[in-house]
């Protein structure tokens, strides 16, 4: 289905329905994204930031928060700042 959204309010209910709706994919299954293409996405963070030191990291929408995990598993010195509007994401 494809709409116009025209209600700012509208659209951000919308929005929160959908991942109340899909919240337990998110935090219990291997992600496509991540499985395809992660390991891609943390060489990629760890190259762009290879000449700051100690870099900061921020992850807007971190839902499992698996790029911090990443991040932590490569010992990667960093400070990793996760910013995300779904609370269930917040508290796991």
């Amino acid at each position: 289905m494809i709409q116009s959204l025209l209600n700012r309010d509208e659209y951000r209910r919308r929005v929160r329905k959908c991942w109340e709706e899909n919240i337990t994919y998110w935090l219990s299954s291997d992600l496509r994204h991540v499985t395809d293409v992660g390991d891609y996405i943390v060489d990629y963070i760890i190259k762009s930031c290879s000449t700051i030191e100690n870099p900061t990291i921020i992850d807007m929408g971190f839902g499992s928060a698996w790029i911090y995990l990443a991040l932590r598993k490569r010992n990667y010195l960093c400070k990793y700042i996760g910013l995300d509007s779904c609370e269930k994401f917040v508290s796991y």
